[in-house]
């Protein structure tokens, strides 16, 4: 059987979206690896600059923050990985779900609480009990990812689902100052 190009164009841009997938799927493992095998560089960086400037170019974002300044002791490199995974997961949903998220920071009981909400996220329960198992492997790569690297600065990983409509990742800062 003989087709033309036109024929199997939609099988090749599959064959391309894949490759493009495993791609960035393979270079975010080295990534990864790259972190967990090295030692982290906590520095102390203006929390909101560093998230002002990460999502910089994300016009679509809301971003509500309660607090001015906020330093924090951590490592950029792990904090920047850490919410790559949390966005791949959060738009994993469909493309348009950037304009859906909002970010927060809030002072709370001798700690900074960085809030990651999606407000269109189809979400079952039986998703949710596996997103909140945070040391387990079967809620998804990235999660889990981005709970093991988060261990090793020392921040607190939760989720909590609001409705099937919408969930919070929140990040959990212990050691800042003002």
């Amino acid at each position: 059987n003989n087709y033309s190009y036109h024929q199997l164009r939609e099988n090749f841009i599959q064959v391309e979206k894949c490759i493009i997938s495993e791609e960035k799927f393979i270079n975010d493992m080295f990534e990864y690896n790259k972190i967990i095998t090295s030692l982290p560089v906590l520095i102390e960086f203006n929390l909101k600059s560093f998230l002002d400037n990460y999502f910089k170019n994300d016009d679509e974002l809301f971003f509500q923050f309660n607090i001015n300044e906020v330093f924090v002791v951590s490592d950029k490199n792990i904090l920047k990985f850490i919410l790559s995974c949390f966005f791949r997961k959060l738009t994993y949903y469909g493309e348009d779900s950037l304009k859906n998220i909002s970010i927060s920071l809030h002072n709370e009981n001798n700690s900074i609480g960085l809030y990651i909400k999606n407000n269109n996220i189809e979400i079952t329960d039986q998703e949710f009990v596996k997103l909140t198992k945070m040391n387990k492997f079967d809620y998804g790569l990235e999660i889990f990812k981005a709970y093991k690297v988060a261990e090793i600065i020392n921040l607190k990983i939760h989720f909590f689902k609001i409705s099937n409509k919408e969930c919070i990742f929140k990040l959990t800062f212990n050691n800042y100052k003002y």
